[in-house]
């Protein structure tokens, strides 16, 4: 048997690099180090790190953290033993059985990797090898960063090259915008701004390939391109934030983690002062993305869930204005949507670890 490596990956506070804590287990004997930086990940990964067997070899076992800021590493890793062979493989555990394991004290990488070891001694049944679909996954979220950066940096840079070009014409001692009508004088500017068309460039590339990944995925073919309304953009964009179902032990987490759950009183939750808001911002913006193309596709099944709510709200609160009925008959929708999603996935996610064929649910929405 070979060796049994716990790695801890993390991004070190104030930093633009990240590290990993590394403990190797061979045989009663463990050696701790730490890659300070990426190089010094690629180093372990190759080969060609100064220390001795202070890197991957044939046959050994890697142990990390599913999810999380060191997605990347695992990819190249699992990779790596691919091609190493005998055995060599990267396992993976749900973070939640690491804090488990805790027992309330803070995170500290250097008691994590024992954790790591502990638990793949005594419980290896909840470790899961990285598979072609967490390779793809990892990928997706690459390209979907990718194409979020370039889409903030060119609207930042719009919204920079507008506010200089109404500066301009306010302050010009030509006269109150001699060109006519200020609309059009601006999208002039805009449209022979050299740094915007090379940003404009850029997204749209970022966009082409984000979308052309995301439909070539059996996941999105079976889960989501069958729901109405979901396209390759709000399909990313959930499959990048939700990151991977095993993560979720309950529906109610899932729906926690989502930002579609209800308030013990009822009410959503909504980003107030002495209440926490623990959602993922961006996974929350998607779903309720997903509640509009719902809305606007009234014949669909979601559509009609929607009107649902809509109807019922409307009857039960006959003094609420019609924005308020929208807004609360979405966010129950995404609610619902949620929980249908959440036992979709993990239906998927069973059948791929079985290797059966996946039947989806969600065939009967077309």
């Amino acid at each position: 048997m070979g060796r049994i490596i716990a790695i801890w990956h993390r991004w070190g506070r104030g930093s633009k690099q990240s590290s990993s804590t590394v403990a190797i287990q061979n045989g009663h004997e463990v050696d701790y180090f730490k890659l300070k930086n990426e190089q010094g990940q690629l180093d372990f990964l190759r080969g060609s790190s100064t220390a001795d067997d202070h890197y991957l070899q044939s046959g050994d076992i890697v142990l990390m953290p599913l999810g999380g800021s060191g997605d990347l590493f695992a990819y190249a890793a699992s990779r790596r033993a691919e091609e190493l062979g005998f055995g060599t493989c990267v396992m993976r555990v749900a973070p939640y059985h690491v804090k488990q394991t805790r027992n309330g004290k803070k995170k500290n990488p250097a008691d994590d990797v024992i954790i790591l070891l502990g638990l793949y001694q005594s419980s290896r049944e909840l470790f899961y090898p990285v598979s072609a679909y967490d390779q793809d996954y990892i990928k997706l979220r690459h390209y979907y960063q990718a194409w979020l950066a370039a889409m903030e940096a060119y609207q930042a840079a719009e919204n920079r090259a507008r506010q200089a070009t109404i500066g301009m014409i306010f302050c010009s001692s030509e006269g109150l915008c001699p060109e006519g009508e200020l609309k059009r004088a601006l999208e002039q500017e805009l449209v022979n701004d050299h740094i915007l068309q090379a940003l404009r460039s850029e997204r749209d590339d970022r966009s082409k390939t984000l979308k052309r990944f995301v439909k070539g995925l059996d996941i999105c073919k079976d889960v989501f391109v069958p729901i109405e309304g979901v396209g390759p953009r709000i399909s990313a964009g959930l499959i990048v934030a939700i990151r991977d179902i095993r993560r979720f032990k309950r529906v109610a987490a899932f729906r926690a983690y989502l930002g579609t759950g209800l308030l013990e009183n009822g009410d959503f939750p909504r980003r107030e002062k002495g209440h926490p808001a623990n959602w993922n911002p961006d996974a929350r913006s998607t779903c309720f993305l997903a509640t509009i193309q719902f809305f606007m596709r009234k014949n669909s099944y979601w559509g009609s869930r929607l009107r649902e709510n809509w109807d019922e709200y409307k009857i039960k609160h006959p003094d609420w204005i019609p924005g308020k009925i929208l807004a609360a008959a979405q966010w129950r929708t995404a609610t619902q949507f949620t929980n249908w999603l959440y036992r979709e996935l993990w239906r998927y996610q069973k059948a791929q670890e079985a290797g059966t064929e996946f039947v989806p649910t969600s065939k009967r929405f077309e």
